[in-house]
């Protein structure tokens, strides 16, 4: 059963945007991370000193280059809605509506659960009440 073309759903090119920022941005901190940890011994060589400025300046590059990134996907995501019509979505992106049957399917299993689930919290409850808790708590004996 199709929607109303005039619902507003989030917008799916959005939400890829922010997974791909979300990505980079762990990118970009696990370069930060070991920029940070990118240390020299307590007497270093000349040969030492030279690589350490070459392996400093690399992971500089690199974190300006992915900060660069971070940021052209951050541009992309300010120009992208945050909501769209259904009408708006290519028809393969579009949702549909749950028939009636199959909503009220789902509905009847998310209730038996919910009873079972209260039901074993009572058996629990009346297993662990009273004096048998206290004495497990607290190590008394009974």
């Amino acid at each position: 059963m199709p929607l109303p073309e005039t619902t507003e759903v989030v917008n799916p090119a959005r939400r890829a945007l922010e997974q791909q920022i979300r990505r980079e941005r762990a990118k970009l901190q696990r370069l930060q991370a070991q920029f940070g940890a990118h240390g020299l011994p307590d007497q270093p060589t000349p040969a030492q000193l030279e690589q350490f400025a070459q392996a400093g300046g690399q992971l500089k590059d690199s974190i300006q280059a992915q900060s660069a990134v971070v940021d052209g996907f951050k541009e992309k995501r300010a120009t992208t809605p945050r909501k769209v019509q259904l009408k708006e979505l290519p028809p393969a992106d579009r949702l549909r509506q749950l028939c009636p049957e199959s909503k009220h399917f789902i509905d009847t299993v998310k209730l038996i659960a919910y009873r079972a689930e209260s039901a074993l919290a009572g058996e629990v409850r009346e297993h662990l009440s009273g004096t048998t808790m206290r004495a497990r708590c607290y190590g008394e004996s009974l």
